[in-house]
């Protein structure tokens, strides 16, 4: 559904706005809209959310001696700019520019620029910069993300201003995105709410095993060691039928032939997700590997869409099958069960890293297990070799060198 924009909008704003211009970003661009109730000229590219939004991050950094010609293309392919207005853009000469560039590559179409209050000024003019001072703005009723008393940080004034942004934007009436922003906001809390509760029960049951195990046998090692084998085998089980179900088995029926690698945790460390996943974008870059995010699981039924890496072919490289790379957020429930375990006398000496790596190796056991079983009652068409673990760069280096043909 292209709109023969490449950006939907452009923000423009002075750099004392930055937080702003980021709280405005990551809201437009979280938002979920329904295309049946959108116009074909006013949806976005994407098919779900308000994407993507541009936003100069390195800001004036980067445009301290002149009004650079990648962000006049940028402002060129945005189907709407959106102002930041306050005490200093009003006199930013870099936000003028980009009013001034973006109306002349649009046709003086004032209808596309939409300017958003941050603070309460009696004198609106005062913050609009000059050349959204004309009447076909000060006419409009402007969004605000500003309270009364002329402060950003108020919850509730923020997001009715990004409502009204997105109402403008799509032509829908205010009430039916406020009711959507509602719907949305309890989606999203309904889906941590699940979470809390899974891992409040695996931390219930795992307080249980601790306090019957003081009660029997306190300054017992072996029947300390006994409960922690006993947990290990038992704990990541739910995490792995959602696992296994939700996401694996999708691959496995669509790609039949893929190879799929897992990347689990070693160290403690490791369970920091994001900066994981950081650290093997690196390294895949640095060894010359290009990939791209991609939707494995649609979201459904009120699951959240999985994504994994797939790597693609480069100069002088092809792949033997298609690879995906996922790196395994689940695991994640990993670290709060250990430092909770870690509050109890029972492992107040364990090491982090040792729980870890005990945890992983059940993981990668269990998912194996179930897989296969699932594979056999399914009738799938899937070889267990094609299923691969890594646990560090160098590992997963080596499974890379077998699943190339270099020309």
């Amino acid at each position: 559904m292209e709109t023969g924009f490449e950006y939907y909008a452009f923000i423009s704003y002075a750099h004392e706005d930055m937080k702003a211009a980021t709280f405005l970003q990551h809201s437009l661009e979280h938002f979920r809209y329904e295309q049946k109730l959108v116009t074909r000229e006013n949806c976005p590219n994407d098919k779900k959310y308000l994407r993507p939004v541009f936003r100069d991050k390195t800001d004036l950094n980067v445009r301290k001696t002149c009004f650079s010609d990648d962000l006049k293309q940028v402002l060129q392919q945005s189907k709407y700019l959106i102002v930041l207005c306050s005490e200093y853009s009003a006199t930013s000469k870099y936000v003028a520019d980009e009013i001034k560039h973006f109306l002349e590559t649009h046709n003086n179409d004032t209808s596309l620029v939409i300017p958003v209050l941050l603070s309460k000024s009696k004198d609106v003019e005062t913050i609009l910069p000059k050349l959204l001072r004309a009447s076909e703005f000060l006419e409009r009723n402007l969004p605000s993300i500003a309270n009364e008393a002329g402060e950003t940080s108020n919850k509730a004034y923020r997001e009715n201003g990004i409502q009204q942004c997105i109402a403008y934007m799509l032509d829908v009436p205010f009430p039916v995105i406020a009711r959507r922003y509602q719907k949305e906001r309890s989606r999203t809390i309904k889906i941590t709410l699940g979470w809390t509760i899974a891992i409040a029960v695996l931390l219930a049951i795992s307080t249980l095993f601790a306090i019957q195990a003081k009660k029997n046998a306190e300054t017992s090692a072996q029947y300390t060691k006994e409960l922690a084998n006993f947990e290990k085998s038992v704990f990541p089980r739910s995490l792995v039928y959602g696992f296994v179900d939700n996401f694996l088995i999708y691959v496995v029926k669509s790609n039949p032939e893929a190879n799929i690698i897992l990347v689990l945790p070693q160290k403690y460390s490791e369970l920091e997700h994001f900066d994981k996943i950081e650290n093997y974008k690196r390294f895949l870059l640095q060894k010359g590997f290009m990939f791209q995010e991609v939707e494995i699981m649609p979201s459904q039924g009120g699951q959240r869409a999985r994504f994994a890496f797939q790597l693609q072919s480069i100069e002088n490289i092809s792949l033997k099958n298609t690879v995906f790379i996922d790196f395994v957020t689940t695991v994640t429930a990993f670290k709060g069960v250990i430092d909770y375990k870690k509050k109890t006398v029972f492992y107040e000496n364990a090491s982090n890293d040792k729980m870890t790596e005990d945890y992983s190796l059940q993981f990668e056991k269990q998912v194996r297990d179930y897989l296969e079983e699932v594979i056999e009652k399914q009738n799938l068409v899937f070889d267990e070799d094609q299923l691969i673990f890594v646990r560090t760069t160098e590992e997963l280096n080596t499974q890379l060198n077998t699943m190339i043909i270099k020309q």
